[in-house]
C-alpha cells in the first residue's frame, strides 16, 4: 500500500520559504490550491514527460512506472490544500516522486550505499558534454545507445542523482533535498556516476574495435 503523505515527509522539503514568482510552477500550484483546476493542467502538461521518463529510467519496468507516476499526481493533488513554497515546485514533486521510488524498491532491493569522495569537487551540474565519447566520428545514435546501456548499469542511488542533473537539470543541492542526503554525498554520487559512464563508454568503444 502506498503511504498517505505527510506535509512533513513529502510535501515540504526543507528550503526556506520562497516568494513565487508570477507564472511560475510555485504559482501555478497556489492557484490550484485556490480552485484553478487550469492551473493544475498546465503544470501537468509541464512535467508529464520527464515524471514519467524519471520512473522508466529508474524502473525499467512500464507497468510499475505507469502505477508510480499515477501515485505521484495523486498525491500532489491530495497535498494541494497543505501546500506551501518552501522550495522549487519541481524539488517537491520530484521529493515525491523519489519516496514513492524508496517505498516500492527498498522492499526488494536496498539502495546502493555508496562512499563520499575525499576530495570533493565543487559542483553543482556538469555540462553533457563532458561525457562525449573520445572518439569525435561516432555516431550519433550509437553514442546514444551506448551511453543508455551505461546508465542501465549504474548503482541506484547514482543513476537518480545522475538522470535529475542531466536530464532535468537539478542542481546539486536540489537533489540533495529531494534524496535527503547530505550535499557533499550528492556530489560524489553525481561525480561516481560521471566517471562509471565516461569509462563504461570507453570499454565499449574498445569492444567495437
Amino acid at each position: 500500500m502506498v503511504p498517505t503523505l505527510t506535509q512533513s515527509k513529502d510535501a515540504q522539503p526543507k528550503d526556506d520559504t520562497l516568494v513565487p514568482q508570477v507564472g511560475s510552477d510555485e504559482q501555478l500550484m497556489l492557484n490550484y490550491q485556490a480552485g484553478d483546476i487550469n492551473a493544475f493542467e498546465t503544470l501537468y502538461r509541464k512535467h508529464k514527460d520527464p515524471l514519467y521518463r524519471y520512473f522508466v529510467r529508474q524502473l525499467h519496468d512500464q507497468q510499475l512506472a505507469e502505477d508510480l507516476y499515477q501515485d505521484t499526481w495523486s498525491k500532489v493533488m491530495n497535498a494541494a490544500a497543505q501546500y506551501q513554497v518552501k522550495a522549487k515546485f519541481t524539488t517537491w514533486l520530484y521529493k515525491i516522486a523519489h519516496n514513492l521510488l524508496i517505498d516500492h524498491v527498498r522492499v526488494l532491493k536496498p539502495l546502493d550505499n555508496i562512499s563520499p569522495l575525499a576530495d570533493e569537487q565543487q559542483m553543482d551540474s556538469l555540462e553533457a558534454d563532458n561525457l562525449n565519447a573520445p572518439e569525435p566520428q561516432l555516431q550519433q545514435q550509437q553514442q546514444l545507445n551506448m551511453m543508455k546501456a551505461c546508465i542501465a548499469h549504474l548503482p541506484a542511488v547514482q543513476k537518480e542523482a545522475f538522470l535529475l542533473n542531466i536530464e532535468m537539470g537539478m542542481t546539486a543541492a536540489m537533489i540533495s533535498d529531494i534524496a535527503d542526503v547530505t550535499l557533499e554525498a550528492t556530489k560524489s554520487r553525481i561525480r561516481y556516476a560521471y566517471q562509471s559512464i565516461k569509462q563504461c563508454i570507453a570499454l565499449k568503444l574498445q569492444e567495437t574495435r
